[in-house]
């Protein structure tokens, strides 16, 4: 898909100011905000496809009773977690994109009061304060006075996008053009190239981590959850907002290079989930938070951003690689958006549909027939359960739970683009 000259030739430039200073050192379709989704569209060409569902068949009426057994079980299920990750929040944003936009602004507006008595936390994306103002500036459908003030636009002590500034970031970038948005974009910007570590950013492992057990003292995290893949999909956003973008891309270029110099000498999946002094090198699970899927896909949205056709031929070898592996190869337990089959399917689809690669149509439609194969008639809410350390559970929210899986569905079987993976960090390809 072709880009516009003015926009090929600015971002070439960015790229060669980059590299010198690197050098140096159901429904008509759901209404989201306006505003934001002019500001930071991809930057291709006017005669780019419009979104089209790659479902047909059986297997997308099978994606279509699936989507609805996914609204009629939230509806009984009772849950008292506000959060977007896990609770309340992530069915909203699933009941707007179903087309139930009256239930959708019903449930945030109850959200909104509720938030009102939330006890004071540091901001996280995912969380419950952050969480439900990044809902409402999404729809367009929460007044800035129906919000928490204090920490709208804080800036938290960690770097990633869950829980650091990158998720600031994410939440700000869905505010444009509020001058408050850009400020803190521009102070999440300086924190990241303040708190660098070189061209990546240290994480200490907490005690009864998983990262714990495997890193001895501090470790690089490469995912785009926690770690350096989301920063670089961040950055590729920050470019094009045009936010401190000479300080952004120059970051940007050198995230790059110091993370695909970590890939495995290894024929399949070939990224670890951490590396550091002490780390066993081995190739990741295959998910959206950790592994070369999710790693893929930001280099493909970076690189599209800065306009280097090469880095996004890599990145689509990169994921079909990936996808190429079985859910016993690649650790896959479950259906979830974050760490499961769902979140897999969604990313080959973002990246189909931004490529046009047929092999990755492909893979994304065998991806969404394994996300239905975790179902089952006895368990879980609409036969989906999420998988964790301790067993199973029943899970409502976006990121490891149903509403996630259903909006991946949705994308997958409508024309509706999904503009809500804005909070994955997916949607700037």
């Amino acid at each position: 898909m072709c880009r516009s000259r003015a926009t090929a030739c600015r971002s070439e430039k960015i790229l060669d100011d980059a590299r010198g200073s690197a050098s140096d050192t159901g429904s008509p379709g759901p209404q989201v905000s306006r505003s934001t989704a002019l500001l930071r569209s991809p930057g291709r060409c006017g005669s780019a496809a419009p979104w089209a569902p790659i479902l047909e068949g059986e297997l997308g009426e099978r994606a279509a009773r699936a989507v609805d057994e996914i609204a009629r079980a939230l509806a009984d299920f009772p849950c008292e977690d506000l959060s977007l990750g896990g609770g309340r929040a992530g069915e909203v944003i699933f009941r707007h994109y179903r087309g139930e936009s009256a239930e959708a602004r019903l449930r945030l507006d109850e959200l909104l009061a509720l938030a009102q008595a939330l006890p004071p936390r540091p901001p996280s994306l995912y969380g419950e304060g952050l969480g439900i103002a990044w809902v409402a500036a999404h729809l367009g459908l929460g007044d800035m006075e129906d919000l928490p003030e204090a920490g709208l636009f804080a800036l938290p002590s960690d770097f990633d996008l869950i829980n650091g500034v990158v998720g600031a970031g994410v939440h700000a970038l869905e505010r444009l053009p509020l001058p408050e948005a850009r400020e803190c974009l521009e102070r999440c910007v300086d924190a990241l190239e303040e708190s660098a570590d070189g061209a990546a950013w240290r994480t200490t492992p907490r005690d009864g981590s998983w990262q714990r057990a495997k890193a001895p003292g501090d470790y690089f995290d490469l995912g785009v959850a926690h770690g350096l893949a989301g920063v670089v999909a961040f950055l590729g956003e920050a470019v094009a907002a045009d936010v401190r973008r000479s300080a952004a891309a120059r970051l940007l270029v050198r995230s790059v290079e110091w993370l695909l110099v970590r890939r495995l000498p290894v024929a399949g999946p070939c990224f670890p989930a951490i590396v550091g002094v002490g780390v066993a090198p081995e190739p990741s699970r295959l998910a959206w938070c950790y592994g070369d899927l999710g790693i893929a896909a930001a280099l493909l949205q970076a690189s599209r951003r800065m306009g280097e056709t090469r880095r996004e031929r890599e990145a689509v070898e990169i994921a079909l690689r990936a996808a190429a592996a079985s859910p016993v190869e690649g650790k896959v337990c479950d259906a979830s958006l974050c760490h499961g089959a769902a979140g897999i399917a969604h990313v080959l689809n973002r990246m189909f549909h931004a490529s046009g690669d047929e092999r990755l149509l492909r893979a994304a439609r065998e991806w969404f027939d394994r996300t239905l194969r975790f179902r089952r008639a006895d368990a879980g809410i609409a036969g989906f359960s999420a998988w964790g350390p301790d067993g199973r559970h029943d899970e409502p929210g976006l990121l490891i739970g149903v509403s996630g899986i259903g909006l991946a569905l949705l994308a997958a079987a409508t024309d509706v683009e999904p503009a809500w993976d804005r909070v994955l960090l997916l949607s700037g390809m």
